[in-house]
């Protein structure tokens, strides 16, 4: 009797390390498998919370350069871009484009000057009526005059498209199950770039979403402030790719208002434009899109 006690507990002992194990494995399986979506939702909150022009405790201002390359279908070349950026919150952002049509210049505050040093500046104003482009056209440039930036406005911030629309307002609990419904998420390792640790994220979306968008897409992730610094998009047979890379980023640079004043150059003319014609193409873009695709829209501008 004393010997199957004994041996009963023995089984006991067995069975409960049995089924310990199990939970943890069964846990850590859990966790691999949804730590990417953890990872990517991480980064959208830190993206949105950089971005967000009322969120001044941690991040007032950034600045950096950002690289973009470009690989069209058949083409053997790729085109490349450099930006510059600064930001400073709520509502100044400055832009310094080079890249293979030139360089252009922008500036945000309310109204928005864009040099494509080509002679006209253009100034993009929110008040002006909007043109009657079938009643004889755009009006003629104004001479060059000497303005001043205009007074602080918030700006608005743009939101991502589709389920990621409202995903910082969720907890974690609930925008991870989302992510999964909507796409697969694979852990690729962990990578340097630019000296900053990051975890390596291959987003694919599911089966019903893949009628909008066939491809892939691979995320470099700060591991320390979950902030992008890497980004290639592909489609399925990689005819077209897309990297952008963070080559350099300062978070709280000192920067003042008067860095974000645009003078006008010399020799050159002013064209305004209605702000509303503005958003009027940029509302319209999505559907452009959408019907003749990115690699039509991008081969019909190079």
């Amino acid at each position: 009797m004393k010997k199957w006690k004994s041996n009963k507990r023995v089984w006991l002992f067995v069975a409960g390390i049995l089924v310990a194990g199990g939970i943890v494995l069964c846990a850590a399986a859990v966790y691999l498998s949804l730590r990417p979506y953890y990872i990517f939702w991480r980064s959208y909150q830190a993206c949105m919370h950089l971005a967000d022009p009322h969120q001044t405790g941690d991040f007032r201002a950034a600045k950096g350069l950002l690289a973009l390359q470009v690989q069209l279908p058949k083409k053997k070349t790729s085109y490349r871009l450099e930006a510059r950026f600064s930001y400073l919150k709520p509502d100044m952002l400055r832009l310094h484009i080079r890249g293979f049509l030139g360089k252009v210049s922008c500036v945000y505050h309310k109204d928005i000057w864009l040099y494509p040093a080509q002679g006209t500046v253009l100034l993009f104003r929110p008040g002006l009526p909007r043109w009657k482009v079938e009643g004889g056209g755009s009006p003629a440039a104004s001479v060059r005059e000497s303005r001043s930036i205009s007074a602080r406005v918030s700006a608005p911030v743009p939101t991502p498209m589709g389920i990621l629309a409202d995903l910082h307002k969720f907890s974690m609990f609930v925008a991870v199950p989302m992510l999964r419904r909507e796409m697969k998420m694979k852990m690729r390792g962990r990578e340097s770039v630019n000296g900053v640790a990051c975890y390596v994220l291959e987003v694919r979306p599911r089966r019903r979403r893949r009628e909008k968008f066939k491809g892939s897409m691979t995320l470099w992730i700060g591991r320390k402030d979950y902030l992008p610094r890497k980004v290639q998009v592909a489609d399925a047979g990689e005819q077209w790719r897309a990297v952008a890379t963070m080559k350099q980023l300062e978070l709280n640079p000192r920067l003042q208002a008067s860095d974000f004043l645009f003078v006008t150059p010399k020799r050159t003319q002013t064209q305004e434009i209605p702000m509303k014609q503005l958003k009027r193409f940029l509302c319209a873009l999505p559907r452009l899109v959408r019907e003749f695709g990115i690699s039509n829209m991008v081969n019909y501008v190079f």
